[in-house]
């Protein structure tokens, strides 16, 4: 886990900076250097989470968008048929009247 790791480490520089030596500029700028690419990586990971469910929420936009698009062709070709069908019945009631 990231936020395990920062902790360490920031754990680790202040126990370094407690002993009673001082440490060497070298090792101070690794540790700060480790600290900082932990802190990013954290961040890249926060920036990719908020990526992918703006992304979800896309997809599931357009999803819901073509659902409705398909449902209204639907309705459109249910009342098409509906229509014709009654057209054909009344064709075929006044084919009978005239008999």
């Amino acid at each position: 886990d990231i936020e395990c790791d920062l902790s360490k480490l920031r754990q680790e520089r202040e126990e370094l900076a407690s002993y009673p030596f001082n440490i060497t500029d070298e090792a101070r700028f690794c540790i700060n250097r480790r600290i900082r690419e932990e802190q990013e990586a954290r961040e890249f990971q926060v920036i990719e989470e908020h990526m992918n469910k703006k992304m979800a929420e896309k997809i599931n936009k357009y999803r819901e968008m073509i659902l409705n698009r398909s449902r209204v062709a639907n309705e459109k070709m249910e009342k098409r048929i509906a229509r014709l069908c009654e057209q054909r019945s009344k064709g075929n009631s006044s084919q009978r009247s005239l008999m």
